[in-house]
């Protein structure tokens, strides 16, 4: 039960720090900066993923868990009272700071905001997009990609090494496309290309599960790379309603995006068990040593999932701001 709770807890905190990070920095340089904050908050998160699995891979050799999970504990402590002390309140373009109003109040504005923004078609188009392009980098970079290159006979640490190269990618490419799409003053066509761009590069690591280190590492750099396209959501996101809402629509963009990604982690899952409409498809009964050829049909759900989005993109219209263009 405790594991559970703690469990909760992280995940609470967890879900102000992305949104949160990107929207108030997006605060401090106005609204057209977002998709850059967005991108560079992501940078920083998938560079610390990548930093601190390698040092807790060593910890774990020479350390018990509870000990690094207590050093942690006091890491987030420090981080957290840096913050207090050292982060600004953004600027609140001239408006007096309101009193809190209380939990009745605050409910009901918060369903609110999220029934406006949930009113726009946009924008769940574009979450439902975002959900795609960041759910299928998430359930292989975190889950299926390891197990689809060690079903290749790719050694599991070389695989997990592998696995790692995508976030890299995430990293580099999330601020990539962040300054493309103000260069070019589009938000659709970039993210479009990104997203189409890994829908080739998910194809063509599904038929080429023997790749050596090498090419898979260059393979999911290519991936992860164009899931940065999927940054582009949360400007998208705050283009399409009043600045009040800009902190809900990123929130709600971010929700899909995850329970996307959550959902895509299950179906792999179920094709190898042998259940669902995949798994019926391609024959497959389930077993306890799935072949690679029963991974390949196991994954075949996040190339489903992006062809489905690049579809998406026909219905979603242009929103950068026409005053800046």
């Amino acid at each position: 039960e405790m594991l559970i709770l703690g469990q909760v807890l992280m995940a609470l905190g967890a879900s102000f720090g992305f949104v949160g990070a990107g929207f108030v920095g997006g605060r401090w340089f106005g609204p057209i900066k977002y998709g850059l904050m967005f991108a560079w908050v992501q940078f920083v998160a998938s560079v610390a993923a990548i930093v601190g699995q390698k040092i807790l891979g060593k910890l774990v050799e020479t350390a018990s868990w509870s000990d690094i999970l207590n050093n942690l504990t006091l890491m987030g402590l420090v981080i957290t009272i840096a913050m207090f002390i050292l982060m600004r309140e953004p600027a609140n373009d001239g408006e007096k700071k309101a009193p809190w109003p209380g939990v009745k109040v605050f409910i009901d504005d918060l369903l609110n905001a999220i029934n406006e923004v949930a009113a726009i078609r946009d924008s769940w188009i574009n979450a439902l997009i975002g959900g795609a392009t960041f759910g299928t980098m998430l359930a292989l970079g975190v889950l299926w990609g390891p197990r689809f290159l060690a079903a290749g006979g790719m050694e599991q640490s070389d695989a997990y090494a592998v696995s790692a190269v995508m976030w890299a990618g995430l990293a580099f490419g999330a601020p990539v496309f962040a300054w493309l799409s103000d260069f070019l003053k589009k938000r659709k066509m970039p993210m479009f290309m990104g997203c189409l761009l890994q829908f080739i590069a998910i194809i063509y690591i599904m038929f080429n599960p023997s790749m050596s280190p090498t090419e898979a590492s260059i393979a999911f750099f290519i991936w992860g790379f164009m899931a940065g396209g999927s940054m582009l959501n949360f400007p998208i996101g705050a283009d399409l309603v009043k600045p009040a809402l800009i902190g809900t629509s990123a929130a709600i963009v971010n929700a899909v995006q995850f329970v996307v990604g959550g959902l895509i982690m299950v179906v792999p899952g179920r094709v190898l068990s042998g259940t669902g409409l995949i798994a019926r498809v391609a024959e497959i009964e389930g077993s306890v040593t799935p072949t690679v050829n029963d991974y390949q049909w196991a994954i075949a759900i996040l190339p489903i999932t992006l062809f489905i989005a690049l579809i998406l993109f026909y219905f979603l219209r242009e929103t950068y701001p026409t005053e800046v263009k």
